[in-house]
């Protein structure tokens, strides 16, 4: 069983520990973002889009922490 699909079988029914699968706006298409595509389907839950690529954290940081917030459920 590869990683993946331990993760998956570890999660069982309910993924609600996880935050769920994302990828940054500017990473569509490519090898990574398809991974997380392909992981949010398998969770069921709708892929999360951050600002920038793989760093948006740093290239956008106020827009980044903005969609943490609204993930996580936090107005702070």
């Amino acid at each position: 069983m590869d990683g993946a699909a331990r993760l998956l079988t570890a999660l069982g029914s309910d993924p609600a520990p996880v935050l769920g699968s994302s990828g940054g706006a500017t990473s569509a298409g490519e090898l990574p973002q398809r991974g997380a595509v392909v992981l949010a389907e398998r969770l069921g839950t709708p892929l999360v889009e951050f600002p920038g690529g793989h760093d948006g954290y740093i290239d956008a940081p106020a827009a980044f922490a903005g969609v943490v917030r609204r993930v996580l459920g936090s107005s702070s």
